[in-house]
């Protein structure tokens, strides 16, 4: 149901936001900024009441960890060394 309701609002979106540019090629920076607009767009419907609450959080949780863990393959900062067998965790958000 969630996937056929995301393909909903992104049809639905394309329209509305003709303006926004989509980027189809296979660089992860490009996907980022694909997440980033989508995630603006879910919000957006959120407002308008037209998603829940609970559907918003939970979309908004996994698009951050999504665009988190791409930045994450783009600048590799040491941000997960799992060289000892543990996760360190160092993202830096700003």
């Amino acid at each position: 149901m969630k996937k056929l309701f995301i393909s909903f609002c992104l049809m639905t979106s394309l329209k509305c936001y003709s303006q926004t540019r989509i980027y189809c090629k296979p660089e992860i920076s490009k996907c980022v900024s694909n997440l980033k607009t989508l995630k603006k767009w879910v919000l957006e419907d959120y407002s308008d009441s037209l998603i829940t609450a609970k559907t918003y959080d939970e979309y908004k949780s996994v698009l951050t960890s999504t665009i988190l863990g791409l930045e994450m393959i783009i600048e590799n900062k040491n941000q997960c060394d799992t060289t000892n067998n543990y996760i360190d965790f160092k993202y830096d958000t700003k």
